[in-house]
């Protein structure tokens, strides 16, 4: 538990808020007791009769309608007028399930079944009397009611009064007596005895198997059977040769608790369990309570549930009582309050029990809990965390300051040996955790960052470092590992630890390790606040946690029994873990004082016995003889809402419901109660939607799952678990059929996919000979297009590329015959240079028109082996490239020659007007985008000041660009240069 006071406070708060909420539910005078009234959902505190039906729910005969109750609400069913499928009277007198689990209602003058799996009832045909009526007994084909002087057959199967007999001097008709004999009459010892010997007298074993049938019968005779055990006198009579009940007690009722014991109403004095086996009849071990909570004058009905708690039915404001069983498996040893919290306990070798508290105090309890002594009441020795025995007088004992003390029960006084700790290089913070292990050479503790050993030598205590966390993080838990290695735990995880190194355990997160225990076949069992980790040969095996059903991951610490079983205490209950991990949580309803738990509060006595502590004080057992409830039990169906209506219209089959909805109604709410009602904010429930859901939920005590489910076929099974901890066998099934419309079918669906198909051809269809069409008519184009090339190239070839030669002869002829005029020379070299370069654009222009396409880079290339040539004739501007191509597509051998011719006349542009040093030449490009940038940084110009109208060079690279889809950007500052930036997709 965390030191800080104000944590309790606010838990205290918490814990009296939730309270509140349950006393909601539950009107819960103590522990043991619940009371049910008009508060809590009684529809009135007359209650007449209870009965637990076979499915385990609770069915409530009150004066003000019919009530069912799961163990969370109670559902009422009263008379709608004009309704004659209702309930006909809200005053309901007694109850009767028969063999097909139809529910009967008896009241005064009507008779009714509720029909099993429906909420439909049927009233008996025929007129009764004004009479409070009661069924006691059941045939094949009747069931037998009684009235104050008469007994009623009722036919089961039509629904009337086959016999109607009115008890003349208390005597049964011989008309009555042919019909005993000729059905199976359970009762029919008791009526035979009476029938043949009007003074035959009866053991009480007749009584009891009987009684169930004849109680609150008017029959004078049956009567006083019933109520006066001095008329079982006989041989073989049990009530003569027992103490506990006189002649003049008067049993006023009687029910089974097993097969072999039955509990006995006594008035005045509460209730008492007979062994029909033994022969033995004794008090009830909770009769205190009993007698307490029962109103002998007001009570109207007593039923005992599977886990013999007793309910109490009484008329007036007494309403519904249920005393719990408190034959539990864990004894108490001490109880405290939740302001002396259990800081730790030790046991000396003369069973003396050392228990320390947060109020700085330590006591010392006998064997059997009660107190001797008190020592350690300074302030400055406060905190005890840890004590261990180390020789027959002395104890270790450690608290939250690091002191390091040694109690000496003969002397009484406490030496602190805190001093000689040796000196340590960091601050001491204090720590929380403390663990104290014995090995054959000491006993080692842990102080902050490190392990310290105490040797008593010749009586003298010596204290001596044997390891140090070089994590630098508090020790909150340790272990031995071989070879001198440790295993550590601190409040930032668990390590594995050599004298220089420390690792981090692999799979472990970063949590506060609060205890580190050795099992059963050297596992390690390690606690924490965020669930239990089991260790094998330095490897992590298992964890557990709430996904894998515990209630509370704050778990304080582990004892294994020899069974090898572990039990935990944890903020939520004590936890038994065997040894293939299932594991069980008991709590309050179980016997324990509180369920949450302490730091160090767990002790294995010599004795056998494991002591837990926990707010409320500490309980014990013994594990290896630890016998508890093995109860299972059953989850039911309670309530289902369909768009929040309620919904009855299902089918149910054993323990599978079907259930069949339309589509516009898929938003479910199912409640489902187990049929346990010791504890029931204890019992749990895991849920698997299969069609829907990809696993089970993990265990919840939310009784209520919600869907919204598209049209489909689902199962919904759910696993119930009781306040033992044990999860039903089987689950209860609930078959969902969510029915699409009309367009929501599969034929609907088919039919829809082979039109959607269809259209999908057609339009293919079409498509492809629009596309076929197309390419038609491109190839035409391109057939056009490639003879005008041809004959564009031949043209250019044969016409202009001849004369271009000889235009390069002539000039070359002229310059040998004219080498020595030198006045000539410089306009013929001009010439000649000129004459060169036009050959060779010609031969750029045939390299394209020669392609049908070309390759980015390809024409890049070229665009710079054409602009080195043409700067030769301006040798002062000097030319830079930069370029980047990558998975580049290929360029319409058209529309390169268009962006060539845009990049000529920007070449040209930027040499001739610009007046720049640098010629920038730049070419990117991917598969989506070819750009080609080129820049100088010359005198410039005003773009807003330049008409590209009125420029031809200028205005023909625009139209050049718009005809190709390319985008052509200038941009030009004065002084800073020009820009001209041409994109095209390829």
């Amino acid at each position: 538990m965390p030191l800080n006071h104000k944590t309790h406070i606010y838990k205290g708060l918490l814990t009296l808020i939730i309270t509140c909420c349950t006393n909601f539910i539950f009107a819960q005078t103590n522990e043991q007791v619940i009371k049910y009234s008009t508060a809590n959902g009684l529809s009135i505190n007359t209650v007449n009769d209870l009965l637990f039906d076979k499915q385990g729910f609770l069915w409530v005969a009150t004066s003000d309608g019919l009530q069912r109750f799961d163990g969370y609400h109670f559902k009422t069913y009263k008379n709608v007028p004009n309704d004659s499928t209702s309930l006909p009277n809200n005053l309901c007198f007694s109850l009767w399930e028969d063999v097909n689990e139809n529910i009967w209602i008896a009241s005064t003058n009507t008779i009714c079944k509720k029909s099993a799996n429906s909420n439909l009832f049927q009233k008996i045909d025929g007129k009764l009397s004004n009479e409070d009526y009661k069924i006691f007994a059941e045939d094949v084909n009747y069931l037998w009611a009684s009235t104050f002087d008469s007994i009623m057959l009722l036919n089961k199967k039509n629904m009337q009064i086959a016999y109607r007999y009115k008890l003349v001097n208390d005597e049964l008709t011989p008309e009555l007596l042919t019909i005993i004999k000729s059905n199976s009459l359970e009762s029919k010892k008791v009526i035979d005895s009476y029938l043949h010997n009007n003074n035959a007298t009866l053991t009480l074993d007749d009584l009891i198997f009987n009684l169930p049938y004849f109680r609150n019968a008017k029959h004078k005779k049956l009567y006083e059977w019933y109520i006066n055990p001095s008329n079982f006198i006989n041989k073989n009579s049990l009530i003569s040769n027992t103490n506990i009940l006189k002649f003049s007690d008067a049993i006023i009722y009687a029910t089974k608790l097993s097969n072999t014991e039955f509990l006995l109403i006594v008035k005045d004095k509460g209730a008492y369990i007979y062994n029909n086996i033994t022969k033995k009849i004794e008090e009830h071990p909770n009769n205190a309570a009993l007698l307490k909570n029962i109103d002998f004058p007001l009570l109207r009905a007593v039923v005992v549930d599977n886990y013999k708690n007793v309910w109490l039915g009484h008329s007036g404001q007494r309403g519904m009582v249920c005393v719990k069983n408190n034959n539990h498996p864990f004894e108490k040893f001490i109880s405290i309050n939740d302001k002396s919290l259990i800081y730790g306990m030790q046991v000396d070798t003369k069973n003396n029990f050392y228990v320390s508290f947060f109020n700085y105090t330590t006591n010392i309890y006998t064997e059997q809990g009660q107190i001797k002594n008190k020592f350690i009441t300074s302030n400055t020795i406060a905190n005890i965390r840890a004590m261990k025995m180390v020789d027959d007088h002395n104890m270790l004992l450690l608290n939250v300051g690091s002191q390091v003390l040694l109690y000496n029960n003969i002397t009484n006084k406490i030496i602190d040996l805190t001093n000689q700790l040796p000196k340590r290089d960091y601050g001491d913070n204090g720590v929380f955790d403390k663990q104290i292990m014995e090995t054959n050479n000491g006993f080692i503790f842990n102080i902050c960052r490190e392990l310290i050993r105490l040797k008593m030598v010749n009586g003298k205590p010596i204290l001596e470092s044997i390891f140090k966390n070089n994590v630098q993080k508090n020790i909150s838990a340790f272990c031995s590992l071989p070879n001198n290695n440790w295993l550590i735990g601190t409040t930032e995880g668990l390590y594995s630890c050599t004298a220089n190194t420390s690792t981090l355990v692999q799979g472990m997160p970063i949590t506060h390790i609060k205890c580190i225990t050795v099992g059963a076949n050297n596992k390690i069992w390690v606690t924490s606040t965020s669930g239990i980790y089991v260790l094998h040969n330095g490897k992590l095996i298992k964890t557990l946690n709430q996904k894998t059903g515990l209630l509370n991951e704050f778990v304080y610490g582990a004892l294994i029994d020899k069974a090898g079983n572990a039990w935990c205490g944890s903020n939520n209950g004590l936890i038994r873990i065997d040894t293939t991990y299932n594991i069980k949580t008991f709590n309050q309803t179980n016997g324990l004082l509180s369920d949450e738990f302490n730091t160090n509060g767990f002790l294995a006595h010599p004795n056998g016995n494991f002591y837990f502590a926990s707010l409320g004080g500490i309980n014990y057992f013994n594990p290896n003889t630890f016998v508890e409830d093995t109860i299972a039990t059953e989850v039911k169906l309670t309530d289902i809402k369909v768009n929040y209506e309620q919904f009855e219209k299902y089918k149910t089959e054993g323990n599978e419901i079907y259930l069949s909805l339309p589509f516009n109604k898929n938003n479910l709410s199912l409640s489902f109660a187990v049929m346990d009602y010791f504890d029931v904010k204890n019992n749990q429930f895991k849920y698997f939607l299969q069609g829907f859901q990809p696993q089970w939920s993990i265990p919840t005590t939310n009784n209520e799952v919600n869907y919204i489910l598209p049209p489909g076929d689902y199962t919904l099974q759910v696993h119930g678990k009781n306040h033992n901890g044990l999860w039903t066998k089987t689950p209860l099934l609930v078959h969902i059929s969510i029915v699409p419309t009309w367009y929501q079918t599969i034929w609907f669906k088919v039919a829809l996919a082979l039109a959607s198909l269809l259209l999908i051809g057609s339009l293919f269809y079409f498509y492809n000979k629009r596309k076929y069409t197309k390419k038609v008519e491109q190839l035409k184009m391109q057939q056009q297009v490639q003879f005008e090339k041809e004959r564009l190239s031949r043209d250019l070839h044969d016409n202009l590329g001849s004369q271009l030669a000889l235009l390069s002869n002539n000039v070359a002829h002229l310059d040998t015959s004219n080498k020595k005029n030198s006045e000539v020379t410089e306009d013929i070299d001009r010439l000649k240079n000129t004459s060169k370069q036009l050959l060779q654009t010609l031969r750029e222009t045939l390299w394209i028109l020669d392609k049908d396409e070309v390759k980015a880079e390809e024409f890049f290339d070229k665009l710079i082996e054409y602009t080195s040539r043409y700067l030769q004739s301006y040798p002062a501007i000097q030319l830079k490239i930069e370029e980047n191509f990558a998975n580049t597509k290929m360029i319409n051998a058209n529309n390169a020659l268009q962006l060539f011719r845009i990049c000529q006349e920007a070449i040209n542009n930027a040499c001739k007007y610009s007046n720049t040093e640098s010629l920038l030449l730049k070419g990117i490009g991917n598969s989506n985008n070819v750009q080609i940038i080129i820049a100088d940084k010359g005198c410039g110009f005003e773009r807003e000041n330049i008409a590209i109208e009125n420029h031809y060079g200028l205005k023909n690279m625009q139209q050049r660009a718009t005809s190709i889809g390319a985008t052509l950007k200038i941009d030009s500052k004065i002084n800073e240069g020009t820009s001209i930036e041409i994109n095209i997709k390829p």
